[in-house]
């Protein structure tokens, strides 16, 4: 009877390891290196996975080019112990995913994965590149992006003093037709919930107070889902 019973539990955790291994399906789609793009086309795979070896202070960006416009995935970069760093599902152009000038918070081997947004099969070919990028500090200067077509999100940084009062002005090289929409986040948070949007102007301007002493985030999104791209110069004033 225990000989049978011991027989019976090997035949059930052996089955339920192939329905678990059938439900969750991997490629592999080896090493990200600067400046190089990965061709990979999967059929009935729920998640592709990428490595990259990074070191503490590297700054990426990664872009995902599905060959299906309709194709509509999430990015997650994760740290060598499985901890989330960054995620995004719509940055890039069209529905794709992009992370961008993500800041890595220590050296290690770090997992780039790629989903399907409403967590569906991927049945399709990508595109992914990823880049050793600068850190955009407006402390240093002012600083201009294209945004709108391959890239629809910027990221540059700003450290600010507490009670202190910052002028941003925002110079377009054409009239934006897409909304512009900026956010200031400080330590991954909304700060002071300071979330402004503009369109139909070459200039835009506001001030804002700092709460604390630290580092502000500044994110600029332009969602063109017609390819229409343009250039934002940001520059910072703080009077006397």
């Amino acid at each position: 009877m225990t000989r049978w019973l011991r027989m019976t539990f090997a035949c059930v955790f052996v089955l339920m390891f192939a329905v678990v291994t059938n439900l969750a399906q991997t490629e592999d789609g080896g090493e990200l290196e600067d400046g190089e793009t990965v061709d990979i086309e999967v059929s009935e795979v729920d998640t592709i996975e990428f490595i990259y070896d990074g070191e503490e202070g590297d700054v990426i960006t990664i872009i995902v080019e599905a060959s299906d416009s309709e194709t509509d995935t999430r990015l997650i970069l994760l740290d060598e112990d499985g901890d989330e760093v960054a995620t995004d599902d719509f940055s890039g152009s069209g529905l794709n995913p992009a992370l961008v000038r993500i800041v890595l918070p220590e050296d290690g081997e770090y997992t780039i994965l790629i989903e399907d947004w409403d967590e569906l099969e991927l049945d399709d070919s990508f595109e992914v590149t990823l880049y050793e990028v600068d850190l955009l500090d407006l402390n240093d200067d002012a600083q201009t992006v294209e945004i709108g077509d391959e890239i629809q999100l910027e990221r540059m940084i700003l450290e600010v003093e507490e009670d202190e009062t910052y002028f941003l002005f925002f110079r377009m090289s054409d009239v934006a037709e897409s909304v512009v929409y900026v956010d200031l986040l400080f330590e991954d948070d909304f700060f002071a919930a300071t979330r402004v949007s503009f369109t139909g102007t070459d200039t835009y301007a506001f001030a804002f107070v700092a709460d604390d002493d630290g580092v502000i985030t500044l994110e600029l999104a332009y969602s063109s889902f017609d390819g229409d791209e343009i250039d934002i110069t940001v520059e910072v004033d703080q009077p006397e």
